[in-house]
């Protein structure tokens, strides 16, 4: 995968995630404290796998600079 594609897609997750908390906000203000408190774990989940993204692609361009 490229690097464009690979930072297309962390920023597609980010968007996700984004509207994910956004949801579970509006859950928990709602009183569906549960549901939102699983949303926001997945959240959370998602965003060390958007980290992790970022993480690999850096790790990637130190690996392929020039010396």
């Amino acid at each position: 995968m490229s690097r464009k594609a690979g930072a297309i897609q962390a920023s597609r997750l980010l968007d996700i995630a984004n509207e994910m908390k956004e949801h579970a906000t509006l859950l928990k203000n709602c009183g569906y404290n549960d549901l939102a408190d699983s949303i926001f774990l997945e959240f959370d989940k998602l965003m060390l796998v958007i980290e992790q993204i970022h993480e690999v692609r850096d790790q990637r361009d130190c690996d392929h600079s020039p010396s």
